[in-house]
């Protein structure tokens, strides 16, 4: 009875928080169509430990995509950080036809942009892949090296639909931004459904390199039925010379925090062979139940969040952010738990199967059992960034993801040597730990400055 009376309560406070109907509704709207992304991720991921197992191959396609989605990952959050509340504030300020113009000089800039990084990379990856994957033998860095060859238009693909997504998400068209990214996903389950025994790694690279373009031409078209496309214009909005001036930092804080992944992947190759692999799988449930509610809140509240803060509202920012902060906090926690005390069961349904062994099966959901410890600081250190982003206290953010990277170096040192790759897996969640205290405590400060 009284767990009922607590969970309405906190019910009623989402509900009369500042925006707090308008926020619930785009939250629901994304973590519906958030299902199709999971849906089709979860086929993929089974279809593919069918065909593949822990293996060479697998390690080597892992490595060969983290480097595309590190780079977006950087890159795109950087411009994203800086883009939805400077979108969002041209919008409410000069009107719909500015912003959409400053959009469209903003895509020029990124096309530019991720094609340069694009070519760069595939000039220095040879090099990098000999340095960091020094375990792997001769021919799965000769196979590392032509993945990433295939998927090198991933760089410059992603870059662009994570700017589309954003602006989507800006103009309050969360559908569209949620739904998109899992075509995918699902065009990879059809071809390892359709190649079952036939299809390679390579097969694959080529199917992520499909589903990326399938996006950008479905971002595209909803963007032009929200007239957010112009011809490019030679003299730049004022907002884009601001924006250059803050995307260093931008890209330096997120920098940092992307290389935690690389990091924990290349300790993780310290600690032996399949240990990459092992931690992938490991990671499937935990993100996709993170990533729910993180791409649920992260998309929704921004614009709301920015609108607050352009009409210089801090109250209703404050009231909000810690309405939402407790919502989280209560729901996922049992989500974690959940996955810690079934996680055996968890993979050996999902996984177990085929090259898939039941000895693999211990290993991941070993991992998984760390991994889900950070659900909960996950998710609910969302709406803190976010409303530090919003602020544009961005400075804030990359201090914080400076901690991050030597937090997780440090513990994955200490925690690998303890318990192998399931330290990895508990350092992450430490790193999230850290990462929600400090966000918590900034916000509070500026939220208390005149």
């Amino acid at each position: 009875m009284r767990a009922g009376l607590e969970r309405l309560r906190i019910v009623r406070l989402v509900l009369e928080a500042p925006a707090g109907r308008q926020i619930v509704s785009a939250m629901a709207t994304v973590a519906i169509l958030n299902t199709l992304l999971i849906g089709s991720s979860t086929v993929r991921e089974l279809l593919f430990a069918r065909e593949f197992g822990v293996s060479g191959d697998v390690d080597a396609l892992l490595f060969a995509y983290a480097v595309p989605v590190f780079v977006t990952g950087v890159l795109g959050v950087a411009f994203a950080s800086g883009v939805v509340p400077t979108l969002v504030r041209i919008r409410e300020t000069e009107g719909h036809d500015v912003a959409a113009s400053f959009f469209t000089q903003l895509i020029v800039l990124t096309v530019l942009l991720f094609a340069a990084v694009a070519v760069l990379l595939l000039a220095v990856f040879p090099l990098a892949v000999t340095l960091l994957a020094s375990h792997f033998r001769p021919a799965e860095i000769a196979l590392t090296i032509g993945l990433f060859r295939i998927m090198a238009p991933v760089v410059v693909l992603s870059g662009i639909n994570g700017q589309m997504s954003a602006v989507l998400a800006g103009v309050e068209r969360f559908g569209a931004a949620t739904a998109t990214p899992a075509i995918t996903p699902a065009l990879v389950a059809v071809a390892l459904a359709l190649g079952h025994g036939h299809i390679s790694v390579a097969g694959v690279a080529l199917a992520i390199v499909a589903g990326a373009a399938l996006e950008s031409a479905a971002l595209a078209a909803a963007l032009h039925r929200c007239r957010m496309w112009r011809r490019p214009r030679l003299d730049a909005h004022p907002a884009i010379a601001i924006l250059s001036r803050q995307y260093g930092a931008l890209v330096i804080g997120s920098l940092m925090m992307s290389l935690t992944t690389i990091v924990d992947q290349s300790m993780a190759m310290l600690l032996g062979p399949e240990a990459v692999s092992t931690l992938a799988y490991g990671n499937r449930v935990v993100s996709a139940a993170a990533g729910l509610a993180a791409l649920a809140v992260g998309t929704a509240v921004m614009p709301y969040f920015s609108k607050m803060v352009a009409a210089d509202d801090r109250a209703a920012l404050r009231k909000s952010v810690r309405t939402f902060v407790v919502l989280l906090l209560a729901v996922t926690a049992p989500v974690a738990a959940a996955l810690i005390v079934f996680a055996v069961p968890i993979v050996r349904l999902l996984f177990q199967r085929g090259q898939f062994t039941q000895a693999d099966t211990l290993a991941v959901a070993r991992v998984q059992q760390y991994l889900a410890l950070e659900i909960p600081f996950y998710a609910a250190g969302i709406p803190l960034v976010r409303a530090i982003s919003a602020l544009r206290a961005n400075h804030i953010l990359t201090i914080g993801c400076a901690i991050n990277l030597v937090t997780c170096v440090v513990l994955n040192y200490i925690f690998g040597r303890w318990i192998g790759v399931a330290g990895i897996a508990l350092s992450t969640s430490a790193v999230y730990a850290v990462s929600f205290v400090f966000a918590l405590t900034m916000l509070r400060r500026l939220l208390m400055r005149p």
